[in-house]
């Protein structure tokens, strides 16, 4: 994102066919220049807890290569 007037990227992925919707965004603080990554992952119900665990591990992953962990 070359252009300062970027602060946010938006990512959806969708697929009816097999009922899958996932929204991601990435989204730097004005002030602080910080970085957030926001996952929204809509899954089957009673598989919250196994789909959080999926995705905390996806991003502590992404944190060690990144250097941040």
């Amino acid at each position: 994102m070359s252009d300062k007037n970027h602060k946010n990227l938006n990512i959806i992925l969708r697929n009816e066919k097999i009922n899958l919707y996932i929204e991601m965004t990435i989204t730097i603080d004005d002030i602080t220049e910080d970085l957030a990554l926001n996952i929204t992952d809509f899954c089957e119900e009673g598989d919250e807890e196994e789909n959080a665990m999926y995705w905390e591990n996806l991003i502590e992953n992404l944190r060690i290569k990144l250097g941040a962990a």
